[in-house]
């Protein structure tokens, strides 16, 4: 990493605010991997005089940026195709427990 990150480190100190954020869009599960992926897009774009003015990480800045990862994460969820498990060609459906205990009785007492 040839890339100073000093300054990594005073936008972190912020984490559980950034988490927050991402929860606040309704993203609860991801959360965390949001501010990480967070991190590893500032380090590959951004600099340190983007993010912090005057010693102070711009808020405005990270919530944008967390905003814009969420909607790729949505976007490319929206892009998996689902296949359903229940195609009637292959769904069996299993008799009540009930049904084969009468059943087993029926054709067992007239061997005994």
């Amino acid at each position: 990493m040839d890339k100073p990150v000093e300054w990594l480190s005073k936008v972190a100190e912020r984490h559980k605010e950034w988490v927050a954020i991402v929860k606040s869009f309704g993203e609860y599960n991801y959360a965390e991997d949001v501010v990480q992926e967070l991190y590893i897009v500032l380090y590959k774009y951004a600099n340190e005089e983007k993010i912090i003015k005057n010693g102070v990480v711009s808020r405005g800045y990270i919530y944008f940026s967390l905003r814009s990862i969420i909607f790729q994460l949505h976007n490319s969820k929206r892009k998996i195709n689902k296949v359903s498990l229940d195609d009637e060609e292959f769904t069996y459906e299993i008799m009540p427990i009930n049904f084969l205990t009468q059943s087993l009785i029926y054709t067992l007492l007239p061997s005994l």
